[in-house]
């Protein structure tokens, strides 16, 4: 059964507050954050109006997807997709559901012309393994130097 795509609703936050934690592990983030912080960090950005998405197989939901449209600079006839979480369950991965659920996201949430970017941790290398799959290449660098350290 194909991926199914739906937004988020405030009943979703523990679900996804779970789910997050899942994502801050799995790319090894110094994310210190609780499941009742992850909780209220989520839905401030949902009350902020950011796009909350839950991916569902069958009507079980299999992942999660936060992403913002802005206007592109540079080019004002593009759009930017900025996805801030993007996230399959551990169950569900190596399927080709994550391709899945983000030719999903692609096809019914973003615009024609729209560039997609993403931040992918350095620590996480199956995060980027995964979108250099999907066709994402390097673009930018993020640096961090931590005072005292």
């Amino acid at each position: 059964m194909p991926c199914v795509i739906r937004s988020a609703r405030r009943n979703d936050l523990p679900l996804l507050a779970r789910m997050n934690q899942h994502l801050i592990e799995d790319e090894e983030s110094r994310n210190p954050m609780s499941l009742p912080q992850l909780e209220a960090r989520l839905e401030r950005w949902m009350s902020e109006g950011q796009e909350i998405c839950l991916f569902e197989e069958s009507g079980n939901p299999i992942g999660y997807c936060i992403y913002g449209v802005f206007p592109d600079n540079y080019l004002p006839q593009l759009s930017i997709a900025y996805i801030r979480h993007f996230f399959i369950s551990r169950t569900h991965r190596k399927a080709g559901l994550g391709r899945e659920a983000l030719e999903c996201l692609i096809e019914s949430r973003l615009p024609a012309q729209c560039r997609i970017t993403l931040d992918v941790l350095a620590t996480n290398t199956g995060g980027a393994q995964f979108w250099a799959k999907l066709g994402f290449a390097p673009y930018s660098m993020s640096l961090l130097r931590l005072k005292g350290e």
